[in-house]
C-alpha cells in the first residue's frame, strides 16, 4: 500500500503507487486499500484520466480483473482497453459462460483464452509427448 484505490480516493499520488519490480521494464500498481465500492472508483472520471495518463508513459498496460461473470469491475474497464485475454478454468468453466463473457465485452477484441488448471499428465497426448520429448532430447545429446 498505497495502491490504485488510494490514488482514486485521493489518498495517494501517482508517484506513490507506481512500483518498480526486479523484472526489467515491468512496473506495477497494486490494488491498494480495500474499499466498500470498488466499481464506483473504476467507473470514475479519475480512473479514466489515470488510464489516459498511463498510456502516455507505458507501451503495454495489463489490468488483472476479477471474473467477468459475477462482478461488474471488468465491464466498466473493458471499454477503455484495446483488447482482453479471458481466463477459463479447465473442466470447470462451462462453454456457455465463455459465450456470455464474450457477449458482455461487446466490441472489445478478445486476443485469446488462457486455460488454467490443466494437468498435463491427465491429457491423452501426454504419453506421445513424453516419447517425442525423450527421443528429441536423446538425439540432441548425441549431436
Amino acid at each position: 500500500q498505497p495502491g490504485l484505490s488510494d490514488y482514486l480516493t485521493g489518498s495517494a499520488n501517482l508517484e506513490e503507487i507506481i512500483r518498480a519490480t526486479a523484472i526489467p521494464n515491468l512496473t506495477v500498481i497494486p490494488a491498494g486499500t480495500q474499499t466498500l465500492n470498488p466499481v464506483s472508483l473504476l467507473h470514475s472520471q479519475i480512473f479514466k484520466d489515470l488510464f489516459t495518463e498511463l498510456r502516455q508513459h507505458f507501451r503495454h498496460i495489463i489490468i488483472d480483473m476479477p471474473p467477468l461473470l459475477g462482478f461488474a469491475d471488468a465491464r466498466f474497464v473493458s471499454p477503455l482497453v484495446d483488447s482482453v485475454l479471458l481466463v477459463a478454468r479447465y473442466h470447470y468453466t462451462h462453454k456457455s459462460s465463455g459465450r456470455l463473457a464474450r457477449q458482455l465485452l461487446g466490441q472489445v477484441p478478445v486476443l485469446g483464452v488462457i486455460l488454467n488448471s490443466v494437468g498435463v499428465h491427465d491429457q491423452p497426448y501426454y504419453d506421445a509427448y513424453k516419447y517425442y520429448s525423450k527421443h528429441y532430447n536423446t538425439e540432441q545429446m548425441e549431436q
